[in-house]
């Protein structure tokens, strides 16, 4: 089987790590579960994710300042949910449900954590980009399909997402906030998901690689 190297992040051993997967779930656990090893290490598990899923997105929580997490799918929807929503558990578990991927949400493209005065860019694979407010995204809880974020033309997907912290926007004069876009109103629809049961994982494999 091969694997490819998804993304890297600087971290504290007091931050904690949130795993998304294209299927819309979410494994949160302690930076200090992930034991310090050398640069040819083979790593250990992070997240279980189920037949035909994948992780798509490492998300660094700090001991303080976010406080939410949004979720984006490649359709054009998404929302904004209080991180303390997301259990921390294990590393190497299954993770919960946090947004549905159904025919309407498509999947998860990728995630952010983010606090008030943030800007989030959605980009598409036709090259178009939109800026909105953090705060403009509805705060719902955990297990909803969320809310239109960006309307997409026909075969049109969101392949990417950056977030723009507070401190850039002010460092930067505003970088045009008041052009932001707001999601779009219509098609919005919270409705909470049934998932399959959440669990507590293990403590993964462990494991040197040779040179």
């Amino acid at each position: 089987m091969l694997f490819r190297s998804l993304s890297v992040s600087l971290a504290s051993r007091d931050a904690e790590i949130l795993l998304s997967s294209r299927r819309g779930r979410a494994a949160r656990f302690l930076g200090s579960k992930i034991r310090e090893m050398g640069r040819v290490a083979r790593g250990v598990r992070g997240m279980r994710p189920r037949e035909g899923d994948a992780v798509v997105d490492l998300t660094v929580l700090p001991p303080v300042g976010v406080t939410h997490l949004v979720t984006v799918t490649e359709k054009g929807y998404g929302k904004r949910t209080p991180v303390g929503d997301y259990p921390t558990k294990n590393r190497g578990t299954g993770g919960v449900l946090d947004i549905a991927t159904d025919g309407r949400n498509g999947d998860v493209v990728g995630a952010a954590a983010v606090e008030s005065g943030d800007q989030l860019l959605l980009i598409t694979d036709t090259g178009r980009v939109i800026r909105m407010r953090v705060d403009d995204i509805r705060e719902v809880g955990r297990r909803t399909r969320g809310v239109r974020l960006m309307r997409l033309g026909d075969d049109e997907r969101i392949v990417a997402i950056e977030r723009i912290t507070a401190a850039t926007v002010e460092a930067l004069g505003g970088i045009g906030s008041e052009e932001a876009a707001p999601p779009e109103p219509e098609g919005d629809e919270v409705v909470e998901v049934v998932g399959e049961a959440d669990d507590d994982g293990d403590d993964g494999d462990d494991g040197e690689a040779e040179e």
